[in-house]
């Protein structure tokens, strides 16, 4: 078989044709991916190294939106999912901005967790925290943790709380034998950043 390495580098030039056939898909995707589709009063936290270290504003309006969307109780999602590594607003929200924070085809899942099993995929995603910057680091929304990162890893927790579907449900400590519906998304759901938990329930 006889073939060619041919180097890309700057130096070679743009095919005029492919340039042009680019430049009209640039303009087509331009006019779709600008559009406004929100408003944010605040500015809004996608810096990666804060998602995967810590709470931030974007990681919980990301993981209500699952919560909604999922129909469920609680939702758990990992800061590794929230890119883009930049801050936005106050302002317009594009969908380029969306695409550039979520760039992954990750759908929402629903599963049944016992709240024993929630406090342990909680205990493996705070367990770096103090460490390293993880993509496992759970954004969450639905319940509230407490957590002791001097204590060792699997059993930093000291609390959970949680609440209903509804904003008016009050706080209460997080039953372990209970059943919760939890949303989160397809690639956790198949165990990514190390959540086997979960690929161990319904």
């Amino acid at each position: 078989v006889d073939f060619e390495l041919i180097p890309v580098t700057p130096r070679i030039p743009e095919d005029p044709e492919a340039a042009r056939a680019i430049l009209d898909y640039e303009v087509l995707l331009s006019k779709e991916l600008d559009q406004v589709i929100a408003r944010s009063l605040v500015e809004l936290d996608a810096i990666q190294a804060n998602n995967q270290s810590r709470e931030t504003n974007l990681g919980s309006f990301v993981a209500d939106i699952f919560r909604e969307a999922g129909h469920a109780e609680i939702a758990l999602l990992n800061g590794g999912t929230i890119r883009s590594n930049t801050i936005y607003g106050p302002g317009n929200l594009r969908k380029r901005d969306v695409l550039s924070i979520l760039p992954f085809e990750n759908t929402i899942t629903t599963l049944r967790m016992t709240g024993a099993q929630i406090h342990q995929a909680l205990e493996h995603g705070l367990a770096t925290v103090g460490m390293k910057a993880d993509g496992r680091f759970p954004q969450v929304s639905g319940l509230r943790a407490e957590f002791d990162a001097r204590r060792a890893p699997g059993s930093r927790v000291v609390s959970i709380r949680v609440r209903g579907v509804h904003p008016s449900d009050p706080w209460e400590p997080i039953d372990r034998q209970r059943s919760y519906s939890v949303a989160t998304n397809a690639y956790l759901a198949r165990g990514g950043d190390g959540y086997q938990v979960l690929t161990r329930v319904p």
